[in-house]
């Protein structure tokens, strides 16, 4: 399929897709981050850019809002099995079973979204189970708890970092809390987070690989001691749950297609927190920075709070936290009329889905009247985020709470740090004063 090429509706048989005449993303200057991303959309929705994309090393890279959302629901669009992570992450390392950035695979290789079926349906059921809507009540007043501890604690009328400051703690002291990690624990914690954010770069140096790689060696070991501490202890519900729900799981490890069922309610709590504790925060963090924006939706979110939740999704389709996600062929894909063939690597660019203004007119500009219909913000399909739940509750409490506390956050005149070459829209730094609402 070349630059303008289209399936030919009279052929019986799909067209094998030969990725490799795609014209690659990196001929449109992009290499991850924010400020790319918003350049890039800008460019490849202003009409002329081909349907697909490939990467340099030949995955399919879709990215229009209609392919994002019809592909996501197609069995054989699955995840990239723990096996293959592995074998990708090795490729090119020295002999042997230990290469730099082999703590990032253990811990992900542990994670539902490196699963396919058999295996994925159980492990994505039973994390709903803890943190899916019905769940939220009671979620909701831990957080709301921490908080306001938080809030209590950051200094008014002072330059913080929003960032590290507010939103990791947040994510710390809520999921800690979750888990049983000690007050000690958690104040290291909020470090070791913040390391572990080069592990989502799009192209990484072997020294940030490695630093990365010894954050989340770190937090493998302190999430499932703490987690495996708690279970023999007793009296967290969120751990003891899981952990039963996990020992019902008697399925084969298959690497190299359905992935691995975790060895303990640790380690698959270590898998999926990754995105609880490091990319929740970041979705809190561009939710605020949009809105502190947005004086005028924040006089009327004031007036009328049953908003506030839309206001949110907007915020989030202007700034995704997560910009693409790795997808992987586990069989034959037919798709508007070619073939792409099983063990194809996929990249769906789901932060583009939200700028295609044939989904969204006018996508660069903030409209609340927009009402959160058809987002691509938390993936779709078998790979939307089950923790999107738990970031809205988070964010919105966040909002609220600065509301109740009579604060708002006004951005300094610093020149915005966003994180250049990742596959996530993060903030470095969000500096900031949380001086009183204005009346």
């Amino acid at each position: 399929m070349g630059a303008t090429e289209t399936s030919n509706p009279e052929a019986t048989e799909p067209q094998r897709l030969n990725i490799q005449s795609l014209r690659p993303l990196s001929s449109f200057s992009y290499s991850g981050g924010r400020n790319e991303f918003r350049r890039l959309c800008q460019t490849i929705f202003a009409g002329g850019a081909p349907r697909f994309l490939r990467t340099d090393d030949n995955r399919l890279v879709v990215f229009r809002h209609a392919d994002l959302r019809a592909m996501a629901v197609i069995p054989e669009l699955g995840n990239v099995p723990s096996g293959v992570l592995a074998a990708r992450a090795k490729a090119g390392a020295d002999a042997g079973e230990s290469f730099v950035g082999a703590a990032m695979v253990d811990v992900f290789a542990n994670q539902f979204f490196f699963t396919n079926e058999p295996i994925h349906t159980p492990l994505r059921r039973m994390t709903l189970s803890q943190i899916g809507p019905k769940r939220m009540p009671e979620l909701e007043g831990i957080a709301r708890s921490c908080i306001r501890r938080i809030l209590d604690e950051t200094p008014r009328d002072a330059r913080i970092d929003f960032v590290q400051d507010v939103a990791v703690k947040l994510t710390v002291s809520f999921w800690g809390e979750l888990v049983g990690l000690t007050a000690d624990e958690m104040a290291a914690m909020v470090t070791v987070v913040r390391a572990m954010s080069p592990a989502f770069s799009a192209t990484l140096d072997v020294e940030e690989l490695r630093a990365a790689d010894k954050a989340f060696s770190t937090y493998r070991a302190r999430i499932e001691g703490a987690a495996m501490r708690s279970l023999t202890a007793g009296g967290h519900p969120f751990v003891e749950g899981l952990a039963a729900e996990l020992a019902r799981i008697d399925l084969a490890d298959d690497p190299d297609c359905a992935g691995i069922v975790p060895a303990n309610v640790g380690a698959m709590l270590a898998g999926v927190l990754t995105d609880g504790f490091h990319t929740t925060a970041v979705a809190a963090v561009n939710a605020i920075w949009v809105l502190a924006r947005e004086p005028d939706t924040l006089a009327e979110i004031r007036a009328n709070p049953e908003l506030l939740t839309a206001a949110i999704a907007e915020a989030w389709r202007l700034e995704p936290p997560a910009l693409m996600f790795n997808s992987y062929a586990i069989g034959d894909i037919a798709y508007n009329g070619f073939l792409i063939p099983k063990g194809t690597g996929v990249l769906m660019m789901w932060g583009a889905g939200n700028h295609d203004p044939r989904a969204f007119p006018n996508p660069a500009r903030f409209d609340l009247s927009r009402g959160g219909q058809g987002l691509t913000t938390f993936g779709g399909g078998a790979q939307i985020c089950p923790g999107r739940h738990v970031a809205m509750m988070l964010t919105r409490a966040l909002i609220e709470g600065l509301e109740a506390a009579d604060l708002t956050v006004e951005p300094t005149d610093e020149a915005d740090a966003w994180v250049e070459g990742h596959i996530l829209s993060e903030l470095r730094t969000f500096p900031v004063r949380l001086g009183p609402t204005p009346r």
